[in-house]
């Protein structure tokens, strides 16, 4: 790793593939970009022996150490759901009010990811949630508390750390503060500098003292009052002078994917421009074409010049110092200690609204209907989440005694509302379970409608979005489950019916 010449700039590049498997097309792709990381995604990955095996027949693909990365933040973004434990994700963690829950949760995580073959876990997201009805980030946010978003993210990063098991901060300086999903277009931080420094960077600063094992992603991410011109994917005010020299962080520096609507040129000059900028690693997730071209300009820049040695064999060493550990054999996955901790975090973390007419708990006897907005994707890494959903749902509250459920559909029509209400009156309780209802014109009028003519029997939970709460009249019987994963539909079964208690706090900015 000591010479320029004998790494090239494409090394630089993580690549991700289509299929479930390593085939001669993928090998050729990696052995010709000579890309030094892979990201696997939900479209690579079936349960946990296949995702092994799949690692395994990575790394065998080229002589290089690979650095392989995943999105397993737990609750609305996680990659693989079979055979590993799957985590509420952060808000419901800062539900729960518990840091040795937080700090176990990335041990666990750990643990898993390093079983499976993967050095980077591309978590914790430490977004404050400035715009509590910024839905998009919602979940996987810890909230706007500074203090205890830093607290959490540290513990997380803490556990992931005892494991081996490298952590990425994300997303730099600040997506909280945006407007625009990036995956969709290039985001405005406006008026940026004093909540920038004052509260955004705090975070970073706080968690860049123990940088090992540590990257951190930045975002596309306008600020004008810092670069006119330039995201900060492609600025080097930013990422240079602001992240490093300002900052401090000296660690592995990764760009957001440079296939999203946030970038505005091809994906070759995005990748050119971005280690310009100061960037180790560049993804280009999707896209062999985009890979190869990108592959091909990083070279060429590097012969030229047009790529600074001294930072280029920098880069190298940041990204070895975690690729280079890894070529690893896979080894058994002991999902004991993860479950009960997901568990845990699940039973501690429903918050209650209210219950001024006592419909809780819902007696053994009662004929209950259960009305379904499912799950839609609110971000583009969002993966999986209606068919894990409409499976668990179907799974817990088979055992619930006499239940009926109705799917909503995404926009439900004001005649189909009339008829799920209805239907209703014929029911002892209606459990009306809404997903992100500020967003959507039909469950907005759902809402109003059930509150005005079911009160006396509706019981309502917000899977995703607690500032839905604000939708609702003063009386109506909620509850907040920041998610819904499987263990955490089964412990919200258990609140219902009054074998457990709703213990968790309402994080800020919520209110109920």
């Amino acid at each position: 790793m000591s010479g320029e010449s004998a790494v090239p700039a494409s090394r630089r590049l993580v690549v991700g593939f289509e299929g479930t498997r390593v085939d001669e097309r993928v090998r050729a792709m990696l052995r010709e970009t000579g890309a030094g990381s892979v990201i696997l995604f939900a479209r690579n990955l079936i349960h946990a022996e296949q995702c092994q095996e799949l690692i395994a027949d990575v790394r065998a693909s080229v002589d290089w150490p690979l650095l392989l990365c995943v999105d397993q933040e737990g609750g609305a973004v996680v990659r693989l759901t079979e055979g590993i434990t799957v985590f509420p994700g952060n808000l419901a963690l800062r539900a729960t009010e518990n840091l040795d829950l937080a700090q176990r949760q990335g041990l666990e995580t750990g643990r898993q990811l390093m079983a499976l073959g993967f050095d980077l876990n591309l978590a914790p997201v430490v977004d404050l949630l400035v715009k509590p009805d910024n839905g998009g980030l919602g979940l996987r946010s810890f909230g706007s508390d500074r203090a205890a978003l830093m607290d959490f993210s540290e513990a997380l990063v803490r556990g992931q750390r005892e494991a081996g098991l490298g952590s990425c901060l994300k997303h730099f300086p600040g997506l909280g503060a945006g407007g625009v999903d990036p995956h969709l277009d290039t985001t405005l931080f406006q008026d940026a500098t004093e909540e920038l420094y004052n509260v955004h960077l705090e975070v970073y600063r706080r968690l860049f003292e123990d940088q090992r094992l540590l990257a951190v992603m930045s975002t596309h991410m306008l600020i004008p009052d810092l670069d006119p011109q330039e995201c900060v994917t492609f600025s080097r005010r930013l990422a240079t002078g602001l992240l490093r020299e300002e900052l401090g962080f000296d660690g592995l520096l990764i760009s957001d994917d440079l296939e999203m609507g946030g970038v505005h040129r091809g994906m070759a000059a995005s990748a050119l421009a971005s280690a310009q900028a100061g960037h180790d690693l560049m993804p280009i997730c999707h896209t062999e074409e985009g890979q190869r071209a990108a592959a091909d300009l990083l070279n060429r820049a590097q012969a030229s010049g047009e790529l600074d040695r001294a930072e280029h064999e920098r880069a190298i060493e940041r990204w070895a110092a975690i690729a280079e550990q890894s070529c690893r054999e896979g080894k058994e996955l002991d999902l004991g200690p993860g479950e009960e901790v997901a568990r845990q975090i699940a039973a501690a973390s429903i918050h209650l609204h209210g219950d001024s007419r006592g419909l809780l708990p819902i007696p053994g006897d009662a004929s209950v209907l259960i009305l379904a907005q499912p799950p839609q994707r609110l971000v583009g890494i969002e993966e999986k989440l209606r068919e894990d959903f409409e499976g668990g749902l179907r799974e817990v509250f088979a055992r619930f005694g006499d239940v009926q459920i109705r799917n909503l559909g995404e926009d439900p029509t004001s005649r189909e509302i009339q008829a799920h209400i209805e239907a209703a009156r014929r029911f002892d309780r209606v459990l009306l379970l809404s997903w992100n209802a500020r967003e959507v014109e039909g469950m907005r009028f759902l809402l109003a409608s059930a509150c005005h003519t079911l009160s006396a029997r509706l019981v309502l939970v917000h899977l995703r979005n607690p500032h839905d709460q604000g939708l609702v009249p003063a009386g109506t019987t909620a509850l907040s489950s920041f998610g819904a994963r499987l263990g955490q539909l089964e412990v919200l079964a258990e609140v219902l019916r009054g074998n457990a208690s709703a213990l968790g706090i309402l994080p800020r900015p919520f209110r109920t």
